[in-house]
């Protein structure tokens, strides 16, 4: 049985709370039942991304909860799989990726959300998927050359 969106009656209430200025919240926690550590902390960190990345706005308050059996660990915070490990990488600085593309090349920028400040030395990667044709992905050679017909996908470390 397929999940209903829950994002749009999330925003509402968002909007009612904004108009009376009363500071918005949310509570993210994971789904029942999850079968490990890893899983748990997968779900909360898609919630969370979802939310925030597709539409949705940073809330002015955040409470990570559990009332399952996951995570077990609140700690080492280096471990992707604990508590700790997941709020922190919530509390990260935020960045925005800023691109444009012609038939040669994408060029663009990391900034900080916060204050615009560039970031330098951060890895980007990039992938092109062929958006017609045999589904096979072209060979990239370098950051000049890309396909015209080519869907781009972009990831980088999002900090806040």
């Amino acid at each position: 049985m397929p999940v209903p969106d829950w994002r749009p009656s999330v925003e509402a209430v968002r909007r009612i709370l904004q108009h009376r200025h009363i500071a918005f919240g949310m509570l993210y926690t994971g789904i029942f039942p999850s079968a490990s550590d890893a899983e748990w902390s997968s779900i909360v960190e898609d919630y969370f991304t979802g939310y925030e990345t597709q539409g949705g706005t940073t809330p002015e308050q955040v409470v990570f909860q559990s009332w399952q059996s996951y995570p077990k660990h609140l700690l080492p915070e280096t471990d992707p799989t604990t508590f700790t490990h997941l709020i922190n990488r919530y509390f990260r600085d935020r960045t925005t990726l800023a691109s444009t593309a012609s038939a040669a090349a994408i060029q663009g920028g990391l900034s900080n959300t916060a204050d615009g400040s560039p970031v330098a030395n951060a890895p980007v990667s990039m992938t092109a998927v062929p958006r017609s044709g045999t589904g096979s992905r072209p060979p990239l050679r370098g950051p000049a050359r890309c396909r015209r017909n080519a869907v781009h996908h972009l990831w980088y470390p999002n900090k806040r």
